[in-house]
């Protein structure tokens, strides 16, 4: 009897582990796209300068590659739009399916990108942690 609760604790404690080690979280993934050396490289080179075009199609690359979109949705209350552009900053929102928004504040300058969810039916704003920089994803 102890033989196999023995035997049965371990492969639960082996399957938890499993699983476990399994989960990467997004800014996990998001974090495997940029090696050390991609970030020396591009320290060394000079980038172009930022369009609104550009931040737009980084923007839906990193839509495409997160939310596993093959090309634009067909679900027609599923987009993505710029909706502003400052001195600064362009700001560019994912809108879902459910209603919810994702807005992406991208620096003109260096590309680093902060992102806020925006639920208006449940009066939610959060940040995400972390952030991308667009040039990772042109």
């Amino acid at each position: 009897m102890k033989q196999k609760a023995l035997y049965l604790f371990t492969i639960i404690a082996i399957n938890i582990f499993v699983v476990a080690c399994g989960n990467i979280t997004k800014s996990e993934a998001e974090q495997s796209y940029a090696t050390e050396d991609n970030e020396d490289a591009s320290l060394s080179e000079e980038k172009e300068p930022l369009t609104e075009e550009m931040a737009y199609n980084a923007i839906y690359n990193y839509i495409a590659k997160t939310h596993g979109w093959d090309n634009a949705p067909e679900d027609a209350s599923e987009y993505l739009e710029t909706a502003e552009a400052t001195d600064d900053e362009y700001v560019i929102y994912h809108r879902s399916y459910t209603g919810a928004f994702t807005y992406y504040y991208v620096n003109k300058e260096t590309g680093d990108t902060h992102i806020v969810d925006v639920v208006p039916a449940l009066d939610i704003e959060e940040d995400e942690d972390g952030s991308i920089n667009v040039y990772d994803f042109l």
